[in-house]
């Protein structure tokens, strides 16, 4: 579902305020036609708390690509996609490899509330 220009903005300022002190810096861009794509470095804090867990205090850095599209000088359309994996990572929002906790309500959870796989799952990894 495409962005309203209200949104994209509801969406920085949620990302600034989750990740405080959050920057995106530049490392490539490049324009054709009517679309621009940019690879970016994402950098913040989790000083707020991400997605309903308490703020870790850790700091990340992940990469993040952009496409835009463009018409009379303004976005259209655009398309992001950064390394959210890595940032959970990051943030210690993963479970580390055969780490198993049983939550509050039985359920198995991983590092700070984080879904485990375990051996079995639906989600098992194969090697």
């Amino acid at each position: 579902m495409p962005f309203t220009r209200e949104e994209f903005k509801r969406t920085i300022r949620s990302l600034r305020e989750t990740f405080s002190p959050f920057s995106l810096t530049i490392e490539d861009m490049v324009a054709d036609g009517d679309k621009v794509w940019a690879r970016m470095t994402g950098r913040g804090t989790d000083s707020k708390g991400y997605r309903g867990r308490p703020p870790t205090g850790k700091s990340f850095a992940i990469t993040v690509i952009d496409v835009c599209r463009f018409e009379d000088g303004k976005i259209t359309e655009h398309w992001g996609v950064p390394d959210r994996f890595h940032q959970l990572a990051q943030l210690g929002l993963l479970p580390r490899p055969g780490e198993q906790a049983s939550g509050e309500d039985g359920k198995n959870e991983g590092a700070r509330g984080a879904p485990a796989l375990s051996k079995g799952s639906d989600n098992e990894v194969l090697t």
